[in-house]
């Protein structure tokens, strides 16, 4: 059985990605989402999906980025680079990404929502020695299911830049080392990750490249929807095509292709 999760993430980071996903849950476009604890619009965010009576969310762990940590100032670096250097190199600090991870989790379990799941932005939780933390996490609060972005290479559908193969290959690598840790913790995870290497530009001939591709089992399909503003923009440039990803998840053709191939739509 072919089994798609279509998540969007960045739930909570601005009200126009909040209003995008709004959107996208008012039109069925989507299955679930993943919220940003230290999101500058989490407030936004929670009462937004109490309207729309979901009850659910999942976790969008952020270490990296414009956020603002909800414990120490220091325990945020720029980018996944910073992350990989600290990674490769055992400078990680441990207790601090612990202790910012489970206040962010606390955090969505006190505004009264359901954890279905943990991702993370950049996929870091992918890092070794984040890994370890995000799996700890998991068991602690009975978090049933955490993103596995291995994504096949050959999914692979454009032309692309070698910066887009390095960064694609060196998730697959990461995904491949913790694949084994994953599997014994025992918490459940999609059989296959889509949306990482065209991330930001998933179009329809995209997408449809994606449901012919599907695999048998449970494929995930992050995108990260927004409803542009020129402010936005300006603030955030890498949200560039945030609004054709959004045009993509409501066209609706999708989902005629979906069911055209007999592809169950699923949450988390």
């Amino acid at each position: 059985m072919k089994r798609l999760i279509i998540n969007a993430d960045d739930l909570g980071f601005s009200q126009e990605i909040n209003q995008a996903i709004k959107k996208c849950y008012e039109t069925g476009s989507i299955t679930g989402s993943s919220l940003m604890a230290c999101g500058d619009c989490f407030d936004d965010a929670v009462s937004m999906l109490k309207d729309l009576n979901v009850a659910t969310v999942g976790v969008h762990l952020v270490i990296t980025g414009d956020c603002t940590p909800l414990t120490k100032d220091d325990v945020f670096v720029s980018g996944y680079k910073d992350i990989f250097l600290q990674a490769m190199t055992g400078k990680l600090d441990k207790t601090g990404i612990y202790d910012e991870f489970k206040a962010q989790v606390e955090k969505i379990k006190g505004a009264g929502l359901e954890i279905t799941h943990l991702d993370s932005h950049e996929h870091v939780h992918m890092f070794p020695g984040i890994l370890e933390i995000c799996l700890d996490l998991a068991v602690e609060f009975n978090i049933p299911f955490i993103r596995f972005p291995d994504e096949p290479c050959g999914i692979v559908w454009k032309e692309f830049s070698l910066k887009d193969m390095v960064r694609h290959v060196a998730l697959k690598l990461f995904a491949k080392n913790a694949q084994t840790r994953v599997e014994r913790s025992g918490i459940k995870h999609n059989d296959v990750f889509l949306g990482h290497f065209h991330s930001g530009r998933i179009t329809d001939t995209v997408m449809e490249h994606f449901l012919n591709s599907l695999k048998e089992g449970t494929t995930e399909i992050a995108f990260h929807p927004a409803i542009e503003s020129a402010s936005f923009l300006e603030k955030f440039p890498w949200y560039k095509n945030a609004s054709m990803e959004f045009a993509t998840l409501i066209s609706g053709k999708w989902k005629d292709l979906a069911k055209e191939e007999g592809i169950e739509l699923v949450s988390h």
